[in-house]
């Protein structure tokens, strides 16, 4: 069999067409030159998108709010936060959170308190057992298809979303200055406090409104998955746009981790929106070799 070598082309996507049953990509090199456009019958879309967002008041960026990707860039900040400060908080209930709070825990000098914020009544930790990893590495072998709405539901509630990893629980556990608040966060307000901008989160506490004072917050809640839709232009831009009509698209992706036929076309792949119709692995890394057997599958015929 012979095979045609993908090649790299690094550069931005700026525009999405779907144009005679392909896919026009336009897309820039560097900033400042001219755009160019390349086309092709199948398009996949990977990563989580961009981090999603909280109110803050008033509008604005400040260097002490910081969301699931701004952190990483500037983990240097929090390597030498005096005591007496105020608690760090993190606001999430996933494995972003999760994320974040290790990483303040391994470059923290001082053990200044960390607040887990989020609805839950606790940290919950992930079901991992070899029936719940099964069904993420091979979800077709584990009967997928099978689980009812409610029950694929539930088991991506237990296993995946809002949920810590267990060697992520274990470590935080074991630290004290580590706590959680149950509060649902409304908005960010943003205080100047002897001359600096400070963040207070805001939100409802034991049912009573609080204003929690900070001295960073870590917007850590997920990402968005949608992302894609930014650059797509035409028809399918408002189609895709509406919330109603993305929850039937994701019950509906295809085997080969398609968006449905029937309204899109030429073939749109998004593992990353496929967990509850194909199988929870599929976002998440948990099934790499099947993934690429499902999308490949729909252009080559095994012998």
């Amino acid at each position: 069999i012979r095979w045609n070598v993908a090649h790299l082309i690094e550069g931005e996507v700026k525009e999405i067409h779907a144009e005679n049953d392909a896919w026009r990509l336009t897309y820039v090199q560097d900033e400042g030159q001219p755009s160019q456009s390349i086309t092709g019958n199948g398009l996949v879309i990977t990563g989580p998108g961009p981090a999603k967002p909280i109110e803050i008041r008033p509008d604005g960026i400040y260097q002490r709010v910081l969301d699931g990707q701004t952190f990483w860039q500037n983990l240097d900040k929090f390597t030498d936060i005096p005591f007496g400060e105020e608690p760090i908080g993190v606001i999430g209930s996933g494995e972003t959170a999760a994320s974040v709070v290790i990483a303040l825990l391994q470059n923290l000098e001082n053990e200044i308190p960390i607040l887990v914020m989020n609805r839950q009544g606790a940290i919950f930790s992930r079901g991992e057992s070899y029936g719940e990893n099964r069904v993420f590495s091979d979800p077709e072998e584990a009967g997928w298809s099978d689980f009812s709405y409610s029950d694929r539901e539930e088991f991506i509630k237990r296993t995946d979303r809002g949920v810590f990893s267990l060697d992520s629980k274990a470590l935080i556990d074991g630290c004290r200055h580590v706590t959680h608040m149950r509060v649902d966060v409304e908005h960010i307000k943003i205080v100047d406090e002897f001359g600096e901008d400070r963040p207070r989160v805001i939100g409802p506490y034991t049912n009573v409104q609080q204003e929690i004072p900070l001295s960073y917050v870590i917007v850590a809640v997920g990402f968005n998955p949608w992302w894609f839709t930014d650059c797509i232009h035409g028809p399918l831009k408002g189609f895709m746009l509406d919330t109603d009509h993305r929850k039937i698209l994701e019950r509906d992706i295809e085997y080969d981790l398609s968006l449905p036929s029937r309204q899109v076309s030429p073939k749109l792949f998004v593992p990353m929106l496929a967990g509850y119709a194909q199988g929870p692995g599929f976002p998440n890394l948990s099934c790499l070799g099947n993934l690429s057997d499902r999308i490949l599958g729909a252009y080559v015929t095994a012998p």
